[in-house]
């Protein structure tokens, strides 16, 4: 797994489900001297969750996940809950299960901007679904 530095205070971390939470906005006075009130952020949620992406440092990098999704012996085409990328990502899958194992391998193939179609393969190389956790990085 790749570390990553970013500059926020994270208030928990759960490695095992790789998750961070934090706060998006406190009342506190920013750097710019201003304030942003939770009664503000509460009414733009619903439109910043129309995309829900987080970006870098106000870089232009996206990412997007997927959990527990299920793969179709043969394939299934996922699409982008982000609808923000301009240019394929960067697609990994990782296997929760196939077969009722976890051992096999993935494929990522025909990825765009707006989606890829996911292949699941068990240990004996059958294309044969099962289920994955996902992200999607610009």
């Amino acid at each position: 797994m790749t570390e990553k530095t970013i500059y926020a205070p994270i208030a928990k971390v759960d490695r095992e489900e790789r998750m961070v939470y934090g706060y998006a906005s406190t009342e506190a006075v920013d750097s710019q001297g201003e304030v942003v009130r939770k009664e503000a952020l509460a009414a733009a949620l619903p439109d910043y969750m129309r995309f829900a992406n987080v970006r870098e440092m106000h870089q232009p990098f996206l990412s997007d996940s997927g959990k527990g999704v299920a793969v179709a012996p043969g394939g299934s085409f996922i699409p982008f809950n982000n609808s923000s990328f301009l240019n394929a990502p960067v697609v990994h899958m990782s296997i929760v299960s196939v077969n009722g194992d976890t051992t096999g391998f993935w494929s990522a193939v025909d990825v765009s901007a707006t989606g890829f179609t996911g292949h699941i393969f068990d240990h004996t190389g059958v294309d044969a679904g099962g289920v994955t956790d996902w992200s999607a990085n610009t």
